[in-house]
């Protein structure tokens, strides 16, 4: 399988100028989708296509053909280090031409997230790898595998799509909230438009230079603890590349066919145990509630197959995409 990959000349944005710019592509190394099967070759490469597109965004379309170039070999049972010799040619290339430095290594996978430079109000801030997620105001600041979710960079594969990807909850913008009606949420969170959201405590900032040594990331716009792997967040909380930060990742339920029912013809599909399908007819005769076959030829309900949207993005300015409607 062969993979074509691109190296565009690239000159950086300064800290300081009017285009927020921050160059990450690694994603988080525990993920389910195709990021936590790249070799490290790969890894560093598209990291370091992320860094010249973030200065030059018309170069991102080229990161992004060799991206799903890739997913698709994984999807088709590719072994990662199919393009391993690739990604690596890439990758001196674009060292021998100038870009890209030994950084590129992806950060500290072990932690999850990746390594950059964010100009956030005029202020150079390091974020990623474990120095909290990168501040981001729309889908283009964020580098490829990751996406702009409640202000933040975070991992494309922990971003919801479906209200079924949410495990009985609802998806509000990429983010996994319970579902309520008003006034029907636990503790100080707030029913906002079908979802409960979570109402962070820490002071109010800009940038890390204002928040203390207990909460030292600045983290959509509020102060947030440090974590690791050994020192986890509260409940409630994930740690997202070294910020803790509200858990509304994707609520996986398998990794392997075995535990969905596979008597009944489920499998596992990206972590979620869903029915494959051809036709809306075989949908319908499973579960009438998940009557129709979405493109991506899985059972899913109506709406879920005819979406609105899927993203904030999707929507009109001030509006939520929520269970797959621009509310």
């Amino acid at each position: 399988m062969q993979l074509v990959l691109f190296l565009v000349p690239t000159v950086l944005v300064a800290c300081g100028s009017s285009t927020n710019n921050y160059y990450a592509v690694a994603s988080d190394a525990g993920s389910q989708d195709s990021a936590s099967r790249l070799g490290p070759a790969c890894t560093a490469y598209l990291t370091c296509c992320g860094q010249i597109a973030g200065s030059q965004p018309q170069v991102a379309a080229a990161c992004d053909s060799a991206k799903h170039s890739i997913d698709d070999g994984l999807a088709q049972s590719a072994s990662a280090s199919t393009f391993e010799a690739s990604c690596e040619a890439g990758l001196n290339a674009a060292k021998t031409a100038g870009y890209c430095s030994e950084s590129t290594d992806g950060g500290h996978p072990s932690e999850g997230g990746n390594l950059a430079d964010a100009c956030d109000h005029g202020t150079c801030q390091s974020c990623g790898g474990t120095n909290g997620p990168c501040a981001c105001t729309q889908p283009s600041d964020c580098g490829a595998l990751l996406t702009c979710v409640s202000s933040r960079c975070t991992s494309s594969a922990d971003v919801c799509k479906y209200d079924s990807d949410c495990g009985g909850g609802v998806c509000v913008s990429g983010r996994c909230e319970d579902a309520c009606a008003t006034g029907s949420c636990a503790g100080d969170d707030t029913c906002v438009k079908g979802g409960c959201e979570k109402n962070l405590t820490g002071s109010s900032c800009t940038s890390n230079a204002e928040c203390s040594a207990t909460t030292p990331f600045c983290v959509a716009r509020h102060c947030t603890a440090a974590c690791t792997n050994t020192q986890p967040c509260g409940p409630g909380d994930y740690c997202d590349q070294g910020a803790c930060a509200p858990d509304t990742r994707v609520k996986r339920n398998c990794q392997i066919d075995t535990q969905c029912n596979t008597a009944g013809g489920e499998k596992c599909n990206q972590g979620l145990c869903k029915y494959p399908c051809t036709d809306d007819t075989l949908c319908s005769q499973i579960d009438l509630r998940i009557r129709s076959c979405g493109l991506d030829k899985v059972c899913r309900s109506y709406s879920e197959a005819h979406p609105q949207c899927t993203a904030m993005a999707d929507c009109p300015i001030g509006k939520d995409c929520v269970g797959n409607v621009c509310r």
